[in-house]
């Protein structure tokens, strides 16, 4: 199966306040990526085919509830954004570039440090490996699903976004750079 590079560019933006209200250092968070970082926007693009707003989409979010995620629950921009702690304020701007390729690669070429058993076969579709024929209503999915790198024939499952998520937030330059997002954030000081 062809993997196909997909950076997560994420721009912090903050304004220096004065006196004594701290803002948080992070107030927003502007995300451009494919349909592994989609939150759901794809529901409201005019046009689209790509959907992800019905079963078994959403499986493990909770109330069970397909939100537009192409996963069976959170994808890695909701991890990134659960991660930060923050407070004070940060002068001007940084930036980090998030490599969701690297995470993937190295979870499949050595998966069991991650915690998964399964990084071929697709945990929700149809045909061989269950890659030939997308997630749908009438798709069959796997019962263990925290072992499976992928849920569709695309899109990790909300586990490896988990371990995606937490990679790029705080680990080495090999998943985010020239910075990981938690130097992003830390104090100049």
């Amino acid at each position: 199966m062809a993997l196909v590079p997909v950076l997560l560019l994420a721009f912090f933006f903050s304004m220096s306040v004065g006196g004594g209200n701290a803002q948080p250092k992070v107030p927003a968070i502007y995300v451009f990526g494919d349909s592994t970082a989609d939150v759901g926007n794809n529901n409201y693009l005019p046009g689209s085919n790509a959907k992800a707003n019905f079963p078994h989409y959403g499986i493990d979010f909770p109330h069970s509830r397909p939100t537009g995620r192409f996963s069976n629950g959170y994808n890695g921009i909701d991890f990134l954004v659960m991660l930060r702690n923050l407070s004070s304020t940060l002068k001007g701007m940084k930036y980090s570039l998030g490599s969701s390729y690297a995470v993937v690669s190295n979870t499949i070429a050595d998966p069991e440090p991650a915690g998964f058993k399964e990084v071929k076969s697709a945990c929700c579709g149809g045909g061989n490996l269950n890659a030939q024929s997308g997630c749908s209503p009438n798709s069959t999915y796997c019962e263990t699903r925290k072992e499976y790198l992928f849920w569709d024939s695309i899109h990790p499952t909300q586990g490896a976004s988990k371990k995606a998520g937490q990679a790029i937030y705080g680990g080495s330059l090999l998943y985010a750079s020239p910075i990981n997002f938690k130097q992003l954030v830390e104090d100049d000081g």
